[in-house]
């Protein structure tokens, strides 16, 4: 949530206005209810909204998973070795 949110929204001033207008102009993402608005005063478009949150949670979602399964790995061989030198 700390880390999605503001990167789903800067994907979405990117991707609908252009890089340009997110590091030039500092177009951003007003805070307030739907429908959320630009700070130039246009209406931020559904699809990409949707869509770039979707990506960016599964992101995250991907990244924790691969970091688990790194650190099970990790877990199991330190255990393995352990079991190797008792026995």
């Amino acid at each position: 949530m700390l880390v999605g949110m503001p990167l789903a929204k800067a994907l979405i001033v990117c991707w609908v206005k252009g890089g340009d207008a997110y590091f030039e102009q500092g177009i951003r993402i007003l805070k307030g209810k739907h429908p959320l608005h630009f700070t130039d005063g246009s209406i931020v478009p559904e699809l990409p909204y949707a869509l770039a949150n979707f990506a960016v949670f599964f992101v995250i979602v991907g990244g924790l998973s691969l970091l688990l399964i790194y650190a099970l790995r990790v877990y199991e061989r330190r255990r393995r070795t352990r079991e190797t030198k008792t026995a």
